[in-house]
């Protein structure tokens, strides 16, 4: 097995336990992937991005749309201020932080809140778009060196 296809399988296995772990540890909570919220934006269905992260990583890039909600209670605020009807999607880096909002705002009774599998690293890895504010950009704060393994080497920010 050459090097590289070594380092494919590394990378895909990580991938698989990280996901496996947000789906046993938040097993209440609807995960839904890239391709479906992509679908969602691209027919125009009522979604509200909420971006779990840090400040700093928002800043760095972020879903097009999505509100910095790094606690219950930006999120909830921003639930409150927008169409309670739409589906809420959560996410983060990788859908640990973000899975932990979703299941708090579940608690609360908040309805039609699910997390987004694999969160923003996966979608730009896909090639999915992102952006800085509104301008279209191609990096992802890595968030920190061991975790910033799981998104393609070009798309970390330094």
């Amino acid at each position: 097995m050459s090097p590289c296809a070594v380092a494919d399988t590394v990378f895909e296995e990580r991938w698989k336990n990280i996901l496996s772990v947000v789906r046993e540890t938040f097993p209440e909570v609807q995960q839904i992937s890239t391709q479906q919220l992509s679908n969602m934006l691209a027919n125009d269905e009522k979604v509200l991005l909420l971006d779990a992260r840090s400040e700093e990583e928002f800043n760095t890039s972020h879903l097009q749309g999505a509100l910095h909600s790094d606690t219950v209670n930006t999120a909830l605020s921003a639930i409150n201020t927008n169409d309670q009807q739409q589906t809420i999607v959560v996410y983060c880096s990788v859908g640990y932080r973000s899975s932990d909002i979703a299941n708090q705002l579940q608690t609360l009774g908040v309805k039609n809140v699910v997390n987004l599998e694999g969160s923003l690293f996966q979608w730009a890895n896909e090639g999915r778009p992102i952006v800085q504010g509104t301008k279209p950009v191609t990096h992802v704060h890595p968030y920190d060196d061991d975790w910033g393994q799981l998104l393609h080497e070009p798309l970390r920010s330094e």
